[in-house]
């Protein structure tokens, strides 16, 4: 008969310590915060790129509404092209994820000629619903040169994003507020 093998108790009590020394010098510098509001980023340019891609291969408009709100996005789908969505067409609604919402930015990005909506940034917006909206056309184009601001529910100077459409193509992109200034991601 060989002996049992085994941990002592003071063996398990020192490797528990010496994994929460490690953690306690890693996690301070594990911001979810950051990760949560490129996530947010992510997410509505990605709803965008699919609202413009649904408009060119459905060939129809498709209205994004943009509730500031509720912190959430509609898309419209405007199947006879008429510019108001009816209840014989089909609505999407995309909430921002926990802990983010849209909020009016410590600077803007700063393109030319947009008009201060607060949380948005735009040439020129139509309403639907009571909700401001851009209308992406079936050529891929977009009604109006677009900014969305989010942040997370702190509303800390690093949380913020943007994200942007060029009227004339629809192209999106996202950037991060580093507390001075817009750094593309």
């Amino acid at each position: 008969m060989g002996m049992k093998r085994g941990f002592t108790m003071i063996e398990t009590i020192l490797v528990l310590v010496i994994i929460g020394v490690v953690a306690a010098i890693g996690l301070p510098r594990l911001d979810a915060f950051k990760y949560r509001s490129d996530g947010t980023a992510v997410m509505i340019r990605s709803l965008l790129m699919q609202a413009q891609r649904e408009a060119v291969v459905g060939q129809h408009d498709l209205i994004v509404s943009i509730d500031t709100l509720k912190h959430r996005m509609v898309l419209g789908f405007d199947k006879d092209n008429d510019g108001t969505v009816e209840a014989s067409e089909r609505i999407r609604t995309q909430a921002l994820p926990e802990n983010s919402k849209f909020a009016s930015p410590p600077q803007p990005l700063g393109t030319s000629g947009l008009t201060n909506y607060g949380a948005i940034y735009a040439e020129g917006l139509k309403s639907v619903s009571n909700m401001p909206s851009v209308v992406f056309r079936r050529d891929g184009s977009v009604s109006s040169a677009l900014e969305l601001y989010t942040t997370s529910v702190l509303k800390r100077a690093k949380d913020f994003r943007v994200t942007s459409v060029v009227q004339a193509t629809g192209r999106t992109e996202f950037l991060r507020y580093d507390g001075k200034s817009w750094v593309r991601q």
